[in-house]
């Protein structure tokens, strides 16, 4: 019996020990579970784990933005005067001396130290060389059709670029930069995605109709840009996300594709916001306009500029760059291609075409812009986003052969504003950037990478030249400067070209050589117009303060790539760029085989003949750019 109850008793201790460790795995497991949730919520959101993170916000998309246990409502600190802030009050250079750049303000209550976000690095797991090409070729399929490959600064020694050639060792520098885990617990870095705005900072410029209306009168009230934020962005309210696929840049360009994705992209992100949301119309997106332009010159190096810009950490790369929105899609313009995409699109044919087909390009730039990891801050305080958005569209200086569509502008003979003022209207503290060359140079340059002949020859250039300046003294004869200028009409006239000028000296054009086929614009006449920098330069000082401006001459460019750099980086308000990525830039060099190749073809440089009519007929607009300016380095001697 004794033995019994102890095989019972026995029997009852083990059940009970079993039933112990059952219950304490159940607990571990659920626990385990847990962590392991909320391990993987992490670093799907952070990229953590040591993955390279996609190159696109798919994985965002998917993300619960109003979760508020993972994100707060974002508390902004108190509107900043423009002249508290530093980016406000980084002069440009003097024109007599381009070195000596203004020091910006101290920007110390709203900007935290420039360590941290632009420096952290990705982990390393494609190739090097493949990263390289990968970026470059989005780089040159980001330019747009006809100002494509005017980073030309051939003809120089160790100038120029083409973009089939370039080869810069450019790092990715996209949303959601991430560093290992134990290297970001070390910086401890803010992630910008978990913001929420409140609902008093929604507001509605891109779908607002008496916005548009004012913009055409330059009395649009002042968009009310984010104080934490360097690049002039704001919130909005979005209910119809699938605007993005009536965009001009989805249905009208070359680069379509790469529009797609984008939109796509921010298109999920925003249903899923608004799926988030408490009720419908409250899902949102950060707009943001352009901090920087470069409004100028074609074939001048400005491509070549804008991708070194865009190799600094505070600059963002976006899908295209040159967007043309103010000079060429916002009002009906003449050429074929414009024409066309309404033929094609009904949908486009409503004018003015409302600035949300610029926004909506911007789009995927400003999530970049937002979601950037950034230094830790206060907790009371709202971080400070430090990156850029600019636009690269070399044609805003001199194309506003739309102009006479502006409201402002009807009824006169030329145009009283151009496309300075609406930069100036909705960004009126955008910094400037004109890089000009020798404009009989770079007239050459133009015919080389732009004219769409399937023969080109030398003399075709100089008969070219010849009609071109013909026409412009044709009408300088019966009306003022700025009307011929600012008019497509006569500076593509038909009636004064040579006709079949093919002789036996020209040189076959090749597809490489070409930008568009030969039926786009340019295709025959040469624009001859662009080079006279001086009336066109005076209209954007006449609307910007000169501090806002800072030119550069090509030909220093090409010799002092990495000075003028630097200088531009502060003008922009921001810290150096590395050095490495300046070491990178020296490794890809400045060619352009592309442009020497048709040079070859063509027999080599210009006429000489030629060259004495061009320069015989940009010296006095030199001189009178010299003089306003001040400095004789534009006479181009």
């Amino acid at each position: 019996m004794r033995k019994l109850m102890h095989n019972k008793t026995t029997w009852i201790l083990l059940f009970v020990f079993v039933l112990w460790l059952s219950v304490f795995a159940v607990n571990r497991k659920k626990s385990n579970k847990e962590f392991e949730l909320e391990g993987d919520d992490y670093a799907n959101a952070f990229s953590y784990d040591g993955q390279e993170q996609e190159k696109d916000i798919n994985d965002i998309a998917g993300y619960n933005y109003e979760n508020t246990e993972r994100g707060e409502e974002v508390q902004l600190p108190p509107t900043v005067k423009p002249e508290q802030e530093g980016e406000q009050l980084g002069g440009a250079p003097d024109a007599e001396d381009t070195e000596e750049e203004a020091v910006p303000g101290d920007d110390s209550k709203l900007e935290p130290p420039t360590e941290g976000a632009s420096q952290v690095d990705e982990p390393q797991e494609k190739d090097e060389e493949a990263v390289e090409e990968e970026e470059m070729r989005k780089f040159e399929e980001g330019q747009d059709e006809e100002e494509e490959g005017d980073s030309d600064m051939d003809d120089m020694a160790g100038a120029g670029r083409e973009e089939d050639e370039m080869e810069a060792d450019v790092e990715e520098k996209e949303v959601g930069e991430s560093a290992p885990k134990a290297e970001l617990e070390e910086s401890n870095l803010y992630d910008g995605r978990f913001e929420i705005p409140k609902p008093d900072l929604l507001h509605n410029f891109s779908n607002n109709p008496e916005f548009e209306r004012k913009l055409d009168t330059l009395s649009a009230a002042a968009i009310p840009f984010l104080p934490n934020y360097k690049n002039p962005c704001w919130f909005e309210g979005v209910n119809n996300p699938k605007s993005y696929f009536d965009n001009f840049f989805v249905l009208a360009t070359d680069r379509n594709m790469r529009f797609m994705e984008s939109f796509k992209m921010m298109q999920e992100l925003i249903e899923d916001r608004s799926s988030a949301a408490d009720g419908p119309g409250e899902a949102w997106r950060l707009r943001c306009l352009p901090a920087f332009y470069i409004p100028g010159v074609a074939k001048c190096g400005s491509t070549d500029l804008m991708m070194a810009l865009t190799m600094h950490p505070d600059i963002i790369k976006g899908d295209m760059k040159e967007l043309k929105y103010w000079n060429r899609v916002r009002h009906p313009h003449q050429s074929k291609r414009y024409q066309r995409a309404v033929e094609e699109h009904p949908i486009l044919g409503e004018f003015p075409r409302p600035i949300n087909h610029y926004l909506e390009a911007l789009d995927y730039s400003a999530e970049k812009v937002r979601m950037a990891m950034l230094p830790p801050v206060d907790s009371k305080t709202a971080p400070f986003h430090q990156k850029l958005i600019g636009d690269g569209t070399p044609s805003y200086m001199w194309d506003f052969d739309s102009w006479s569509h502006m409201e402002l502008n009807k009824g006169f003979l030329e145009p009283r504003y151009t496309v300075a003022h609406y930069i100036r209207q909705v960004t009126p503290d955008a910094k400037l950037i004109f890089i000009l060359r020798n404009p009989t140079d770079r007239l050459y340059s133009d015919y080389k990478g732009f004219q769409k002949q399937k023969k080109k020859s030398r003399k075709f250039f100089h008969e070219l030249c010849v009609a071109g300046i013909k026409s412009l003294d044709d009408c300088l004869h019966n009306r003022t400067m700025r009307s011929c200028l600012y008019d497509y009409e006569v500076n593509n006239r038909e009636d004064v070209l040579p006709v079949s000028s093919f002789a036996d000296d020209m040189a076959p054009s090749f597809p490489e050589d070409l930008v568009d086929n030969e039926e786009e614009d340019h295709d025959k006449a040469v624009r001859v117009r662009v080079g006279m920098y001086y009336h066109f330069l005076k209209d954007w000082f006449d609307v910007f303060p000169r501090e806002q401006i800072f030119l550069i001459q090509l030909e220093d460019y090409s010799e002092r790539r990495e000075e003028i750099l630097a200088q531009l980086f502060e003008f922009l308000g921001l810290g150096p760029m590395p050095q490495d990525k300046y070491d990178k830039l020296k490794e890809v060099g400045v060619r352009n085989k592309a442009a020497r190749r048709m040079r070859d073809r063509l027999g080599g440089d210009m006429y000489e003949e030629t060259k004495r009519l061009l320069d015989a007929f940009y010296k006095p607009y030199n001189e009178q750019l010299a003089a306003f300016l001040k400095d004789d380095k534009y006479l181009w001697k």
